[in-house]
């Protein structure tokens, strides 16, 4: 379940090139999808603060696939690289989004999140020890200069 230029697809797919697993994926739309079958859905969007506030809102059978634990959602956040815990409303993410994970019963094992924020993995891992948060959501923090000078790259712009 990837939309048009989703590169998670592309690194899943590819997984080898990466040492790592490739996983083979068979590509649907949602209106095909049977409500059993393991699954992996991206979802892009630039603002993290729509998850929480609109996670509630994805199709049923996503959300009974992520309370069963027969789906993982990516959330993709690679343009931005918003902060995960502030003092700002408009920008703290983690604690509103494990109440939400909390409140619709959805484990957050089954939420993994890209953000451009390079160290979100490693503010993620310090929010959650101080917290005592033992199931944690997947957080991988990227560097996004490195992809697009990998983009530049394939396109011949960088040799």
């Amino acid at each position: 379940m990837f939309g048009r230029g989703d590169w998670v697809e592309k690194l899943l797919e590819e997984g080898h090139k990466y040492n790592r697993k490739t996983i083979n994926i068979k590509k649907q739309k949602l209106s095909q999808y049977n409500g059993v079958d393991k699954f992996i859905l991206s979802y892009n969007c630039y603002w993290h603060q729509n998850w929480y506030k609109n996670i509630h809102k994805l199709n049923p059978m996503i959300l009974n696939g992520l309370k069963n634990n027969t789906g993982k959602i990516i959330f993709i956040n690679h343009l931005e690289g918003q902060p995960l815990v502030s003092d700002d409303t408009n920008l703290n993410f983690l604690e509103p989004m494990y109440k939400t994970l909390k409140q619709l019963n959805i484990p957050p094992k089954n939420i993994i999140y890209i953000s451009a924020n390079a160290k979100a993995d490693f503010y993620h891992d310090k929010w959650c020890e101080e917290n005592n948060i033992k199931n944690r959501m997947n957080i991988i923090g990227i560097f996004t200069d490195a992809i697009t000078a990998q983009k530049g790259a394939y396109k011949g712009r960088i040799k």
